[in-house]
């Protein structure tokens, strides 16, 4: 019943029934750092709103504590997205997509698809912060030539096929051309066996991959995990970034049947436990 409300804290602030609601106007210390995530194949519901926020004062930033990147909801919840997301009705209820990347002024919902659209040369901009541990990793296959702005957002991955970053035949280069950025591309998964045994940035296949700023970090994923692994003719040029790894920052196959090439003019490689480059 929309027409029902119902009182809330210590102010007994009146709301009505919705499937969420956000009391900006709440006096209490943490209202200002609350953060609200909707995700995935979550629906919510509410006879007033889906989500609502209250926020008879104004405050500028209010919606800021919504991160809505998915969901299916029964009202309309576009003016609590950000620029990347939008709500679209499809049978009657909204369904929110994220765009997690754009190649010119298209927007796509994964790197991968954006990838896929981007001809040689194009710049693949990333939107917001990614998964592949979840949302599926990124491939670079023959014939593209890309390069890859981290825009000042991270990339999460880790040490295992499809989980991390693939360049087979084709070219990626790496930059981050948000000032101060705090993005980087890591890994937090442990070694194992196996499984998580492979590079966070995997080059073969004569692949190319060439690295101009921005940050890779594997040293939370433990000693044994390296960041960017050289095979099969392929190439790796680094002129600028950061590189931290807890085992071999760049690990060139020393197989002489592999004949990977590592060229270092510039950047900061660290290894916590072994050699920065094993070649």
């Amino acid at each position: 019943d929309a027409t029902r409300t119902g009182t809330v804290g210590d102010a007994r602030q009146i709301i009505g029934v919705s499937g969420v609601v956000f009391d900006r106007d709440a006096n209490y210390p943490a209202v200002a750092t609350t953060k609200i995530k909707i995700d995935g194949d979550a629906k919510v519901n509410g006879a007033k709103e889906a989500v609502e926020l209250i926020n008879t004062y104004g405050v500028a930033d209010a919606k800021s504590a919504f991160s809505l990147k998915g969901g299916t909801y029964n009202k309309d919840v576009s003016a609590l997205l950000d620029e990347n997301s939008v709500a679209e009705e499809k049978d009657g209820v909204y369904v929110v997509t994220t765009y997690y990347a754009q190649v010119g002024k298209t927007k796509y919902a994964t790197l991968q698809e954006a990838a896929d659209a981007a001809t040689a040369g194009q710049t693949v901009t990333v939107l917001n912060d990614v998964d592949m541990t979840t949302d599926g990793n990124l491939t670079v296959y023959a014939g593209k030539d890309i390069v890859l702005d981290m825009n000042g957002h991270s990339i999460k991955g880790a040490n295992a096929d499809h989980k991390n970053i693939c360049v087979s035949s084709g070219k990626l280069t790496l930059m981050d051309s948000k000032e101060n950025s705090t993005g980087r591309i890591y890994a937090e998964t442990p070694y194992q066996e196996g499984i998580y045994d492979k590079p966070l940035v995997e080059v073969i296949n004569g692949g190319e991959f060439v690295m101009e700023s921005g940050h890779i970090n594997s040293v939370s994923a433990g000693n044994h995990q390296f960041v960017i692994g050289a095979y099969y003719d392929s190439k790796v040029i680094i002129n600028g970034g950061t590189i931290e790894s807890g085992g071999y920052a760049i690990n060139g196959s020393n197989d002489e049947y592999q004949s990977p090439t590592i060229t270092i003019n510039g950047g900061t490689l660290v290894s916590t436990s072994s050699y920065a480059i094993s070649h």
